[in-house]
């Protein structure tokens, strides 16, 4: 009695390999899409001091990716199709953003176009596994030029009026004309550079990479978050205030070079130090991280 064969191509395997080829293609497509992207990322965050904070929450996020890798893999995988509408909306933000020369919609529509991958493809579940990282991808992204350029003048303002009040409040005399602090023998004017914006953005990196790495949950976070505005505020008027004090002392030379960068790390490290203190307080006072 003669043996059948059935040499036809079985359809499970069939369609494994389809799904896995154009998986494929579309990852290389989306690579070749995003490469001039994440270039320019690259660049920024290597020439632009402001922006320098994106390369370490940037690094974080790869680590945090590789970290939970073995939780993502024992979650039985879900699609759904929410992520088809995701992806297009991320796409939308590609082709508006490159039609507007709106660099970070162009560069925030990649984190959204990842997520959305990962809904179609494995579900919600490993998405909220993977929310972290992803969270920490977009933080990395600098802020639009537009909005910097908006929100500096305002906080120039705010730095000069309180390092006034402070130098008003230990006794020693000053002058604000806008952002221009007049003391004896000497002027300062609080630029660009010195409006805090940097700091505020920074602090607003580190607590974003410190509650990942402590998965802390989101009201932890929102508090932590909106205590990082006062905090920056205030130690930024700090640091010009005790510039200021250098300056009348020392002249000149406290507000450039090393001087100037050692009162601005002091000032930072003040700053942090602060927002630690207000996640013990949040612990003193019931607020865990379980």
């Amino acid at each position: 009695m003669a043996a059948i064969l059935d040499a036809s191509p079985r359809p499970g395997r069939t369609c494994a390999v389809f799904g896995f080829i154009a998986a494929a293609a579309a990852a290389l497509a989306a690579a070749l899409l995003y490469l001039p992207v994440l270039a320019g990322l690259l660049t920024q965050w290597a020439s632009d001091d402001d922006a320098a904070y994106g390369a370490m929450v940037a690094v974080v996020a790869a680590v945090l990716f590789v970290q939970r890798r073995s939780r993502v893999r024992s979650l039985e995988p879900r699609g759904s199709n929410a992520g088809i509408a995701l992806l297009a909306c991320a796409g939308a933000m590609y082709v508006i953003g490159t039609v507007a020369a709106d660099v970070f919609l162009v560069r925030a529509s990649l984190p959204l176009m990842a997520v959305a991958s990962v809904l179609f493809v494995a579900g919600p579940v490993h998405v909220r596994a993977l929310a972290a990282p992803f969270a920490l991808c977009l933080v990395a992204i600098p802020l639009p030029s537009a909005l910097v350029t908006e929100i500096t003048l305002p906080l120039q303002l705010v730095a000069s009026q309180c390092a006034a009040a402070m130098l008003t409040a230990i006794g020693v005399p000053v002058v604000r004309d806008g952002n221009v602090l007049t003391l004896n023998y000497i002027t300062l004017q609080v630029a660009e550079a010195c409006s805090g914006m940097r700091s505020l953005v920074t602090l607003a990196a580190l607590v974003a990479v410190y509650a990942a790495l402590r998965e802390l949950p989101l009201r932890r976070l929102a508090v932590l978050a909106a205590a990082t505005v006062p905090v920056a505020l205030l130690g930024n008027s700090f640091r010009v205030a005790l510039t200021a004090l250098l300056a009348a002392q020392v002249g000149g030379e406290a507000t450039r070079g090393a001087m100037h960068e050692a009162t601005g790390w002091f000032a930072f490290v003040l700053m942090a130090l602060a927002l630690y203190g207000s996640e013990s307080l949040l612990n003193r006072f019931g607020m865990r991280s379980e």
